[in-house]
């Protein structure tokens, strides 16, 4: 999966080698759980200007609820965010 980055245009005027137009490619077996803000070749959605992003906002109110697994409180944050965007 890829991640779109905003800055590909700005920084390849500034830079004499080509920039990707996203970000590394993530990969996971077992162990590491990786989490992103949008879906694939999809960018994340930025929050207000005074506020969060959907995702970072969905990420506050469920990371630390007391004994609720990671992965149970990433499928909320996932549905919280889906349901926002």
């Amino acid at each position: 999966m890829s991640r779109k980055t905003p800055f590909a245009a700005r920084a390849a005027a500034r830079l004499p080698l080509p920039v990707p137009g996203g970000l590394a490619e993530m990969r996971s077996d077992e162990g590491p759980l990786i989490t992103c803000a949008s879906g694939p070749d999809q960018p994340a959605q930025d929050g207000p200007k005074s506020g969060h992003s959907p995702f970072t906002q969905a990420l506050f109110e469920h990371i630390a609820q007391p004994a609720v697994e990671i992965q149970q409180a990433m499928t909320e944050v996932r549905a919280q965010v889906h349901a926002l965007t």
